[in-house]
């Protein structure tokens, strides 16, 4: 018997989520024990009065507390939990399917006392459809201890533990406002010599908000029971964080003196002179790819030299203007990439200035299509473009927009939205001098910048005349 231990308060619109990823688990013979730390909202307390029958039936349990916060509330879970396995489950968090499997296999498969897993991460409101969506940001060693004082090496409290654990080093801090219950609680299992192994695959969704416990939370008093457990005599691991002490404390004039005996070193110069260039600066860029081209990374080289302007945006989905929306400039737009070089006698791809646009000839080969590489930022949502044909006598064409890794090849005669990560599909404009409106949007943000991808196409046959396709205008939302 598994016993999945979940604490919540106030949110039941993420609750029914990971409720509903609970009752999909391939693994059948587990319980869940729902701990409400005191919720007092209308909403919240309805949805726990209609859990209640379907619980009863089951043989789940509910259990309602006054607030005492997080770790009171799983430790109430853990008490009245009867499996020897106890998997812990935020309820803004969804397992995947088949989570609670892997778990115990690996459990059983390692002989450990906890196991962590990695996690997708997304931003959204509703769980993603698939799990392209979501990000791996968190990589959980297990340790070394060395490292677990300064940074959280063994995993998020998403885990499953032997119910064993708790009698050999206790329960969860139960301090109101406490944040990192479970880097304290690792670190102590680990000090006591208990056993921690990571899985290294993502096994759960794990929902990222600005509004969270931990971002909301003091970064001292998160740390202080962190350095208190290890300040408790188990942990003989000092010798490393002592050198890096010296490393990160070391005065300039020391520094100083050492590179300057590196600069009678030939093979360190390049190097040297790098760090005394702006960062990300043409000049920068060009020294770094003159050493890539030095040691054989000629792709490398080329793709530095060749790199776009960076766009003007100062925090992940926000640009300087303080916005909701960025038009994409001349300066930008000239960086278009052809895609689809083909046979032509005039050119397939021309950016006109003065807010001219992005022109695109279509080819009776086939699909012409172009890339301006990495302007589409981190965490930006959706992509908007004003499109129109320019030519009296030009015939029907088919516009689209998309959104893509930069390294992605796209078969343009293939399934297109199943190759990138957003697909406006084809709009068939006909009116000539008539803008129109084409967009695609993410179905979750992106931590990773992406390639937007411009493309037209016939959308009959070709009748020989003049072909003028502009995408006049790119509007890139935040929101």
């Amino acid at each position: 018997l598994v016993s999945i231990v979940m604490a919540h308060r106030n949110r039941p619109l993420y609750l029914k989520q990971a409720i509903a990823a609970i009752e999909a688990q391939t693994y059948r013979d587990l319980e869940l024990v729902l701990v409400d730390d005191g919720s007092d909202q209308d909403g919240a307390r309805r949805l726990l009065d209609a859990l209640e029958p379907d619980f009863r039936r089951r043989g789940w349990k509910i259990l309602r507390r006054p607030h005492r916060h997080l770790g009171a509330a799983r430790n109430a879970g853990v008490r009245a939990a009867k499996g020897e396995l106890i998997l812990f489950a935020d309820d803004d968090n969804a397992l995947f399917p088949e989570a609670v499997d892997h778990f115990v296999r690996a459990m059983a498969a390692t002989g450990a006392d906890i196991c962590t897993a990695f996690q997708l991460i997304f931003y959204e409101d509703v769980v993603p459809e698939k799990r392209a969506d979501g990000l791996i940001q968190y990589l959980p060693l297990g340790g070394p201890d060395a490292l677990g004082l300064i940074h959280n090496v063994y995993g998020d409290a998403n885990a499953m533990v032997r119910r064993s654990v708790f009698s050999r080093i206790g329960f969860l801090v139960e301090e109101p406002g406490y944040a990192v219950h479970d880097w304290e609680f690792f670190a102590r299992a680990s000090l006591a010599g208990l056993k921690i192994r990571p899985i290294p695959k993502p096994l759960y969704w794990y929902r990222s908000r600005p509004d969270s416990m931990f971002r909301t939370s003091n970064w001292y008093d998160n740390r202080r029971p962190v350095l208190e457990t290890f300040g408790s005599g188990q942990f003989d691991g000092a010798g490393p964080l002592y050198q890096l002490a010296i490393a990160q404390n070391t005065t300039r004039s020391e520094l100083e003196s050492a590179r300057e005996n590196l600069r009678y070193t030939p093979a360190y110069r390049d190097y040297l002179e790098l760090c005394d260039l702006e960062p990300d600066s043409d000049v920068a860029l060009q020294k770094l790819a003159g050493i890539a081209g030095s040691i054989g990374r000629p792709e490398t080289a080329a793709g530095l030299l060749g790199r776009p302007a960076t766009m003007a945006v100062d925090a992940p989905g926000r640009p300087r203007d303080g916005g909701g929306s960025t038009t994409l400039a001349y300066e930008v737009l000239r960086s278009a990439r052809l895609l689809t070089p083909r046979a032509s006698a005039l050119p397939l791809l021309l950016v006109a200035p003065d807010g001219g646009g992005v022109f695109l000839r279509p080819h009776a080969d086939g699909v012409v299509a172009a890339s301006l590489d990495l302007h589409f930022p981190p965490f930006f949502r959706r992509v908007e473009a004003t499109v129109e044909i320019a030519h009296a006598d030009a015939p029907a064409m088919d516009f689209a927009l998309a959104l893509a890794r930069p390294d992605q090849t796209i078969d343009w005669q293939g399934d297109i939205a199943a190759q990138t990560f957003a697909f406006s599909g084809w709009t068939t404009v006909e009116e000539k001098f008539v803008r129109h409106s084409l967009a695609t949007a993410l179905r979750a943000r992106r931590k990773m910048p992406l390639s937007i991808a411009l493309a037209v196409r016939f959308a009959g046959r070709p009748n020989g005349s003049p072909t003028n396709a502009f995408f006049r205008q790119l509007v890139l939302f935040s929101d």
